[in-house]
Formats: C-alpha cells, structure tokens, sequence
C-alpha cells in the first residue's frame, strides 16, 4: 500500500471508497456483537434445528444478516473501485493488498473483541487502540484519488504538447 501513499496508484479514491474497504472488516465485527445481543431473544434449546428458529423468530435472523450483506457488497465494491481506477494490472494487486489487510484487521479486532481482562494487561491494551489510531491516521493519508487523477491529467497533457 505504500506505493499508493504517492501518486501513481490509487489506494482508496475519496472517503466512500476507504468505508466500503473498510466494511470487509466492520462488518463481520458487527455481526458477532449484533448476533450476540439478537441471540437472547432466541430461548435456550429451542430447536437444533437452524430453518425451524429462522421460521420462529425471522426478525433476528434478518437483523444478523443485514451486516452479512454489507460484509459481501464490500468485498464487490473493493474489487470493483480497485480495478477501475489502478486498471486490470494494479487493481488486481491493489484488490490483494486490501483483502490482505483487512483480513489481518479483521483478526486483529476480533482477537481484541474476544480477549478478556486477563489476556491483556492495561499498558498491551493502550499499546492496540494507540496502533489502531496510527493505523487509522496513515488510512486516511492513502486517500489519493484526487493526486493520481492530477498527476495523469498532467502526464497526458505533457504527453500531447511533446
């Protein structure tokens, strides 16, 4: 990603196209903290049977799978926007360096989400929600659409005035 962090490859293209990346990793959070408040309303030993509690109690399982479609819109427009603005080549790497990151984001906020008071001391604590603002800061300065459209409006026009 750190090509993109220039002007030659566009790593996100304005805001909308960092939150949808960012949905590949949001989403599946929200799921497990929505599923897991849905969950009560469903009492225990209801059925074993999955199709039977969706016919029982159809609203939890939409509200659980709202975040689920977020989860693969996200993954479609990441592909999509990559590929439009870095081309076939760039985009196909692009789409490989966001996946890649937001799966190991992914990991990193559910290890975080499920980790429990003993498993991480206060100061390890502070140590993650610093680095997840760090990583937050150097997101946002990959927003470069506008840059690679100027620095290749600038190379086209040089290329026609030679």
């Amino acid at each position: 990603m750190i090509v993109g962090s220039g002007s030659r490859a566009v790593v996100f293209y304005d805001a909308t196209d960092l939150f949808w990346t960012a949905g590949i990793f949001i989403f599946p959070v929200a799921t497990l903290i929505i599923g897991g408040g849905a969950a009560q309303f469903v009492p225990k030993g209801h059925s074993d049977s999955l199709l039977q509690t969706v016919k029982d109690f159809p609203l939890v399982f939409a509200i659980i799978g709202i975040p689920i479609v977020g989860f693969f819109i996200s993954v479609i427009v990441t592909i999509v926007s990559s590929i439009r603005h870095n081309g076939l080549i760039i985009g196909l790497i692009m789409i490989v360096l966001k996946l890649s990151a937001s799966f190991f984001l992914l990991l990193a906020a559910l290890g975080a989400l499920y980790a429990t008071e003993g498993d991480i001391q206060r100061g390890k604590r502070f140590l993650a929600i610093v680095l997840f603002g760090l990583l937050g800061w150097i997101t946002i300065r990959m927003i470069n659409g506008h840059r690679v459209e100027e620095r290749r409006l600038m190379l086209q026009e040089a290329a026609v005035e030679a």
